[in-house]
């Protein structure tokens, strides 16, 4: 074959290249139908199979707990707490499609060193099911692939080595996942649902707790009912009014909801609940309410909220009026929080070590030690637009064959470079 013939083979396979991109790109929508064989979602694809024996469960932890500086704003996920001291068998939801199998390896001083595993199902397209530390049952670790990527990183008290392995297959409802991590006592669930999006304000920061819903509800009514009957706090704790608990408190204008310190990095990497404030009410006492900080290595305060005055007002009703907002803690001992809401994006914040008295004047005062923490309007990052709504295939895929036409480009750039230069030379030798 002549080098001019590959040539033009070469730019052939570019142009194509480039227009299967292209036809990705336009039709991802009816292309991700073709490659998916999970079915849309509806009433038939609830999860319909008990997931444990719930005589063996103590209490389910509704979502927005919190526990600063991992913590800071409410969790998406519930806690399964059980009620045995070994480890408890945990079954498949439904006809499920396995998507993802991770493995953490924590190191630390806090933790003895140990290995746990995370879960990724789904019974429909847009719902997928997510199950954290976890032993995982050794048939079904068998069903996927190798370890695809490794990659560390840490938070506030351990190393943590993740792994991915490669995961799509389908199991079928009731089959062992295998069981809680005896390391808690619990496991945590969290349910995700790309046709949801909760109505943060700062939804950059957010990202994670977009598409974030209640597990209960995407049970079949039977088993929701059973689930929700163990809805507690640890040990069983609190006036639970709402089973599912909530995650989005954020209220424009007024200081509740979540914050972060003024120049957070703002990028995929940050763990944004280790610069986070969250002003929420409790997920167990859920009339009360709760300053969750990551500052000072993360505290946090509960309280019982007055709609009036100066002292434990209600996140809800401070406004950017001017006024210092002072919080009694009654500890460590009678340590004080004074909040005060600049304007709609900025607000100020102090923790000051006791005794001390909202009602002495003197005491209501920032000192230089106040934080400022912000809270802007943005829209979801790029990466959640692209994969929390389905059409990863409409950009990887593109930029996958555009970088093949690339490469294929330079080969047949520097071969026409090279046959100009060798035909120049022989026409300089015959001449």
């Amino acid at each position: 074959m002549t080098i001019l013939l590959k040539e033009k083979i070469g730019v052939g396979v570019v142009a194509t290249l480039l227009f299967v991109s292209a036809i990705f790109v336009i039709f991802t929508e009816e292309l991700v139908e073709v490659f998916d064989d999970l079915p849309e979602c509806s009433e038939d694809t609830l999860f319909n199979n008990e997931m444990f024996d719930i005589e063996e469960i103590n209490n389910i932890v509704p979502l927005g707990n919190y526990n600063p500086p991992g913590h800071t704003f409410p969790t998406e996920h519930m806690y399964v707490v059980f009620n045995q001291t070994s480890s408890m068998k945990v079954f498949a939801p439904g006809n499920v499609k396995v998507t993802y199998i991770g493995s953490k390896e924590y190191s630390g001083d806090q933790f003895e060193d140990y290995t746990d595993y995370d879960i990724t199902m789904k019974s429909c397209d847009d719902v997928s099911m997510h199950l954290m530390h976890m032993q995982l049952d050794s048939e079904l670790l068998s069903k996927g692939g190798g370890v695809k990527e490794c990659h560390s990183y840490q938070t506030h008290d351990s190393e943590i080595e993740m792994c991915e392995f490669e995961s799509d297959f389908w199991i079928d409802s009731g089959a062992l996942l295998g069981t809680a991590s005896a390391q808690y006592s619990n496991f945590d669930i969290g349910v995700k649902d790309s046709r949801v999006t909760n109505e943060f304000i700062d939804k950059e920061v957010n990202a994670h707790f977009l598409d974030s819903v209640c597990p209960f509800t995407y049970f079949t009514t039977d088993i929701r009912q059973q689930m929700e009957s163990k809805a507690g706090g640890w040990g069983g704790e609190g006036n639970v009014i709402n089973p599912c608990g909530e995650i989005m408190f954020d209220i424009y204008g007024t200081a509740q909801g979540s914050w972060v310190k003024d120049g957070t990095p703002r990028n995929s990497d940050t763990l944004y609940d280790e610069y986070g404030l969250g002003l929420y009410y409790d997920n167990i006492k859920q009339d009360d309410m709760i300053i969750s900080s990551s500052s000072e290595g993360g505290y946090s305060y509960r309280f019982v909220p007055s709609d009036t005055g100066l002292i434990n007002r209600s996140f809800s009703s401070i406004v950017a009026d001017g006024n210092v907002y002072c919080y009694e803690t009654g500890y460590n001992p009678n340590d004080i929080i004074l909040i005060q809401l600049i304007d709609d994006e900025h607000l100020k914040i102090e923790r000051k070590n006791g005794p001390l008295s909202c009602s002495e004047s003197g005491d209501i005062e920032f000192s230089d030690d106040a934080e400022l923490f912000v809270r802007y309007e943005t829209s979801p990052p790029d990466w959640y637009l692209a994969f929390s709504q389905g059409d990863g295939i409409g950009v990887m895929v593109p930029i996958l064959l555009s970088s093949i036409a690339l490469l294929i480009s330079l080969v047949i750039g520097f071969s026409v470079y090279r046959r100009m230069n060798r035909d120049k030379l022989g026409r300089g030798v015959n001449e």
